[in-house]
């Protein structure tokens, strides 16, 4: 039996994963991206039929739940799933877009931006879960700093994305501008 410290021992208590991403940027990222797609798929959902709609608003609570899974810890369960899931999501939206030329139900909700925006977040999530194991082998732990500037540019990224998209789906047709200013309470007419 090797010794604790010698190479190739392993601590018992750290479960074996083969094919776990490790790593606090390998599970920062593609949550933050998770949570940006969660957001827009539950705004494209919320302007559908029930059924359809139902399905996409679905589809970004189990986003946002994994997201919120995956900022619990420092390593990427099941990320073969997670991987599968984000094609699968990818794949889906130009079937949406054929069936909504069939289904006039479905218009309200494809819209271009929105569907983009959740396509592209979907990709990156794709893309962090596969290069996650290199990324966190090449940048090791990072420092305080170094974590902080990963968090706010990913962070800002997904803000720049997910802001407009948002205004773009159906919840947005009823956002109050923001450019206006209007009074708080409407003054008395007399009535």
């Amino acid at each position: 039996m090797p010794e604790p410290d010698a190479p190739g021992a392993q601590n018992a208590s750290e479960p074996v994963h083969a094919d776990a991403r490790t790593g606090p940027l390998a599970c920062l990222l593609p949550a933050l991206a998770g949570v940006g797609a969660g957001l827009v798929e539950i705004a494209i959902g919320s302007g559908g039929p029930l059924v359809v709609g139902g399905v996409f608003v679905a589809l970004g609570a189990a986003h946002l739940a994994w997201a919120v899974w995956l900022l619990r810890g420092d390593r990427v369960r099941m990320p073969a799933v997670a991987i599968t899931v984000a094609v699968a999501v990818i794949l889906c939206w130009p079937l949406l877009l054929m069936l909504s030329s069939v289904m006039p139900g479905l218009e309200p909700m494809i819209r271009p931006l929105p569907i983009g925006v959740a396509a592209a977040l979907n990709a990156g999530i794709a893309v962090l879960l596969i290069m996650g194991r290199r990324m966190s082998e090449h940048l090791g732990r990072p420092s305080t700093g170094r974590w902080f500037a990963w968090l706010f540019g990913t962070a800002a990224l997904v803000a720049m994305l997910v802001t407009p998209a948002l205004a773009a789906a159906p919840p947005g047709d009823y956002a109050r501008p923001h450019g206006e200013q209007r009074p708080a309470v409407e003054p008395d007419h007399g009535h």
